[in-house]
C-alpha cells in the first residue's frame, strides 16, 4: 500500500489539469467576442441617398464608416450587374471625427441602350488595418438610366399639343434640348383660351405675385377640362379649390385635391430618386405650398417651411380637367442625375387622355 489518502494529491492534478484546458478556450473566447464586437459597431452608410445615375457617365460614390472606436482601415468596393462583376476597388478611409471615417471612389457604368433602365449592385466592405477579412459590408442598388427619356416617344410627345408661359426662359431651353414640341405663349390673358385642348405648362420659377392674375387663370383652365401643370413657382400663392374665393363659377368643385411630399415621386415610378438628388445636399430642391386663410379666401402660399406641401393635385372628374402643381424643381437641376427629366415625362404620361 502507498498510504496516500484518496482526497489528496490526485485531486490537486485533476484541478490543474481543468484551469489549463479551460485557458485556450477562454482566448479563443475572447477572440471570437472581439471579433463580434468590431462586426457590430462597425457600420457602413451612403453620403448621399441617391440610387440613380446615367448610363456611361462618371459617378462620384461616398460612404461613412462609423464606430464606438476610431477607424482606421480600407473600404474594398465593387461594382455588379446580373452576378457579374463590372468593376472594383479598395480606397483608403480618411478620418472625419473621433469615431467616423469616409471613403470615395470614382463608378464608370457601361452604356445602356436607349429605353433601357438597368439596376446594378455596389457592395462596400470595411477591412481594418493590418487584418485581410472585413468586419463588415453593405449593398444598394443603383439604377442606370439612358440619357434621353424621351427616346422612342417622338409622336406621342407631338400630339401632346404643349403650350409653354415661360417668361424666365429656363424650361424652354430644357424641352429644346429634350427635343419637347411646343408653343411658346407670351400672354397671360389668352392661356385659359377655351379652343385650345393641349396641354398648358407654366415653365419654373414664375412668379405669381408679377402674374396675379396666372393662378386664376390655371384653376380656372382646368376646372373648363384643359391639362394644366404649374412648375415651382417662386413666390405667390394659389386659391384652394372648392374653398370661398376660389374664383370658380358657382357650383364649380374639383372630384379630387391632393397635397403630397417627395414620397409621390416614387408613385410614378419606384425607381425614381425619391429623398436626394445628386449634388443637392442630400435633398430635392423644392418650392413648397402652405395652406393659410388670407384676405377672406383659403390659399396654398409659396414658402420655404420645411414642413410644407411640394406637391398639389387638383382633378375634375367631369371633365378630366387636372391642375398639376409641381414644387419639385426638375428643370433647375435637369442634370443632378435621371430623375427629374424622368419625372417631367411620367408626369406627362399621367395626362394621357383615358382611351374610349
Amino acid at each position: 500500500m502507498n498510504g496516500s489518502p484518496k482526497t489528496g494529491r490526485p485531486t490537486l492534478r485533476l484541478r490543474q489539469i481543468d484551469v489549463w484546458a479551460l485557458k485556450p478556450l477562454a482566448a479563443c473566447l475572447i477572440i471570437c467576442v472581439a471579433s463580434l464586437a468590431d462586426a457590430d459597431d462597425v457600420r457602413i452608410t451612403p453620403i448621399e441617398n441617391w440610387s440613380t445615375a446615367f448610363a456611361g457617365d462618371e459617378v462620384k460614390v461616398g460612404n461613412r464608416v462609423t464606430s464606438d472606436r476610431a477607424i482606421d482601415g480600407t473600404l474594398r468596393w465593387s461594382h455588379s450587374a446580373n452576378q457579374r462583376t463590372i468593376a472594383r476597388g479598395e480606397v483608403e478611409l480618411q478620418p472625419s471625427g473621433d469615431v467616423s471615417a469616409t471613403a470615395e471612389f470614382l463608378l464608370r457604368p457601361v452604356e445602356l441602350h436607349e429605353g433601357v433602365i438597368f439596376a446594378t449592385t455596389i457592395r462596400t466592405e470595411f477591412v481594418p488595418r493590418g487584418k485581410d477579412t472585413p468586419v463588415t459590408s453593405q449593398e444598394r442598388t443603383l439604377w442606370l438610366f439612358p440619357r434621353d427619356p424621351l427616346a422612342g416617344k417622338a409622336e406621342w410627345a407631338k400630339a401632346l399639343d404643349i403650350e409653354l408661359f415661360d417668361p424666365v426662359g429656363i424650361t424652354a431651353k430644357r424641352f429644346d434640348d429634350l427635343k419637347l414640341p411646343y408653343r411658346s405663349v407670351r400672354n397671360v390673358a389668352v392661356l385659359n383660351d377655351p379652343d385650345q385642348h393641349g396641354v398648358l405648362i407654366i415653365g419654373e420659377g414664375v412668379s405669381l405675385l408679377r402674374n396675379r392674375s396666372l393662378a386664376e387663370i390655371l384653376l380656372q383652365a382646368a376646372a373648363a377640362g384643359r391639362r394644366v401643370i404649374l412648375l415651382a413657382p417662386t413666390d405667390g400663392s394659389l386659391p384652394l379649390p372648392g374653398t370661398e374665393g376660389d374664383g370658380l363659377p358657382e357650383g364649380i368643385v374639383p372630384g379630387e385635391l391632393r397635397f403630397a411630399r417627395e414620397h409621390v415621386i416614387a408613385e410614378f415610378d419606384k425607381r425614381f430618386d425619391a429623398v436626394a438628388w445628386q449634388r443637392t445636399d442630400n435633398a430635392i430642391p423644392s418650392s413648397k405650398f402652405l395652406v393659410e386663410s388670407r384676405r377672406s379666401r383659403v390659399e396654398a402660399v409659396v414658402t420655404e417651411q420645411l414642413s410644407a406641401w411640394p406637391w398639389l393635385e387638383v382633378r375634375f372628374p367631369n371633365n378630366r380637367g387636372v391642375l398639376l402643381v409641381c414644387g419639385f424643381q426638375i428643370i433647375q437641376y435637369s442634370g443632378h442625375g435621371p430623375t427629374p427629366g424622368f419625372l417631367l415625362i411620367r408626369i406627362l404620361e399621367s395626362l394621357r387622355e383615358p382611351e374610349i
